[in-house]
């Protein structure tokens, strides 16, 4: 018996040696240009790709001083002295401050210098979070806290999309191709493609999900509405892209609405793709698309971006913008519902 029990012990020991250190809830910042992407975690291994400042990847793992991150249609390995680990922002969108003279600093390590106090009861909007850090703003300052000294407060009325109902449309299909981009890539495929990667965070946050096409085939405006109406959803998102030939450079992101009830929800999304993506802010606006008039939901068209523009289209196809783009859809849909 005791002989059993030592190899069971062993056997537990040893399982637990061979699991992987997991971080699937951390991001990786890159903070250079032309960082390369190595098939194993040192040095000699091979390059299979280059990622650039400001990008944002999924980290899959980490040995010692590397870590795994995912790309578009692959992984490979960065060494961590050339990245920021960041936690991916938790649905929180508001902290109270628990005790009195709790410290504001400029960034988010107790390293960093005290920049003002907040004191117990207090009110931030939170802006991001790092590694246990959350970036916060009030009407009278700003500054990181850490979360250990903050009661994390979600709005009264704030469910987030955890068991909403979100019909997902990707504009055009078949024969229908939308847009055409500088390159020739066509709006539908695109379109398709940022559904698909939408489908699958919504899921994963606990939200029911519909789609409008399955794949690349023509459905109708009359069909889309249907199928949206028949689900009942809390939202409607049909999703484009622009492009304008004789306007190469033109840029940006624009939401539309139709139904007033409408409105919020397009400037909650519009506003968070903007703060995470940078783009230009093209507005929101009301527009008599059937997809909108005929919805009995609360509808939304987003216009993305303009593959008419090469930089905006070499952006809007990598993996690391769609993330951006499906990250500020999210983070508008969680703002809507928890307002």
């Amino acid at each position: 018996m005791q002989s059993l029990r030592s190899i069971l012990t062993l056997i537990v020991v040893l399982s637990t040696l061979l699991l992987p250190f997991s971080v699937l809830a951390e991001e990786a910042l890159i903070k250079t240009n032309y960082l390369n992407v190595r098939n194993g975690p040192e040095e000699s291994h091979s390059k299979i790709d280059q990622v650039h400042k400001g990008e944002i990847y999924p980290i899959l793992e980490q040995q010692k001083n590397w870590v795994k991150i995912k790309l578009e249609n692959k992984s490979g390995w960065v060494s961590l002295d050339y990245i920021n680990v960041q936690n991916q922002l938790p649905t929180v969108n508001q902290l109270k401050i628990a005790y009195d003279q709790v410290h504001l600093r400029e960034g988010p390590s107790t390293d960093h210098s005290i920049t003002s106090f907040a004191k117990k009861g207090d009110d931030f909007e939170v802006l991001s979070y790092n590694n246990g850090w959350y970036e916060v703003k009030s009407e009278q300052t700003r500054g990181y806290i850490h979360e250990r000294i903050a009661l994390k407060e979600k709005k009264s009325r704030c469910t987030n999309v955890k068991n909403k109902t979100i019909v997902i449309d990707a504009g055009h299909g078949g024969r229908d191709v939308g847009a055409i981009g500088i390159t020739g890539i066509q709006e539908k495929h695109l379109a398709y493609k940022t559904a698909e990667l939408l489908k699958e965070k919504l899921i994963l946050l606990g939200a029911n999900v519909t789609l409008t096409r399955l794949n690349d085939e023509f459905i109708s405006l009359a069909s889309r509405t249907s199928i949206a109406n028949i689900s009942g959803g809390e939202a409607f998102l049909s999703l484009h892209y622009n492009s304008v030939a004789d306007l190469p450079d033109v840029s940006g992101i624009q939401s539309y609405y139709f139904l007033k009830d409408s409105k919020e929800m397009a400037q909650a999304i519009q506003s968070a793709l903007i703060k995470i993506t940078g783009a230009n802010n093209r507005g929101v606006h009301k527009e008599d698309f059937y997809v909108l008039r005929q919805n009995r939901n609360e509808a939304v068209l987003l216009e993305l971006g303009f593959i008419s523009n090469k930089e905006s289209q070499q952006l809007l196809t990598t993996q690391a913008y769609q993330e951006k783009i499906v990250a500020g859809i999210i983070n508008g849909l969680n703002n809507y519902f928890c307002n």
